[in-house]
């Protein structure tokens, strides 16, 4: 299964670039709202282990570590070029995402970024750069375009926090929000 993933990788399918950095900031592996990677490589986290914590299968990572998104990854993902960018973690326009992953599209050459995580169906259209911004809802279905096939579980509770945080947060960035 593990090569039918995007984990940290570009894949091309009928000609689109789909490229997805796999699992979720970690505080104790990288997460982008406390600065530097604490460890930027799976082989710095590794080597920070004491032997008696070690994995008996000779250094793989502890399985919770597995999830991580590793700055090495990212950095490998920045140099490459993408259409699309597929995340768990939201990007910087939702009140929980993170611009790392803004970041991340921009190098990358991406204009849309389709993301999970945060339980919500919403399309954001940045004012400032050629990017959309696709997030699915907890169990629900969107197409390419971002319109809801099957609303998420949570859409109904979530959405009006979305749109409230779009009115009033003024950290989060301008544009257009399809709820």
């Amino acid at each position: 299964m593990a090569g039918r993933n995007l984990d940290g990788r570009v894949v091309t399918i009928n000609g689109l670039r789909i490229a997805g950095p796999g699992g979720n900031f970690q505080g104790a592996v990288w997460h982008p709202w406390q600065g530097e990677p604490r460890w930027p490589t799976r082989a710095d986290f590794i080597a920070s282990m004491g032997k008696g914590n070690r994995p008996p299968d000779g250094g793989r990572l502890p399985l919770k570590k597995r999830g991580a998104i590793w700055y090495e990854d990212y950095q490998a993902l920045a140099a490459q070029r993408a259409d699309v960018l597929v995340t768990h973690e939201a990007p910087g326009c939702h009140p929980h995402g993170f611009f790392a992953i803004d970041e991340l599209a921009a190098a990358m050459g991406a204009q849309l970024i389709i993301h999970g995580h945060v339980h919500v169906s919403y399309r954001f259209d940045y004012a400032d750069r050629d990017l959309q911004v696709i997030g699915v809802g907890q169990r629900g279905v969107s197409d390419a375009n971002g319109r809801v096939i099957v609303p998420g579980d949570l859409d109904g509770e979530r959405v009006p926090r979305l749109i409230e945080a779009h009115q009033t947060d003024t950290r989060l960035p301008r544009g257009s929000l399809t709820t």
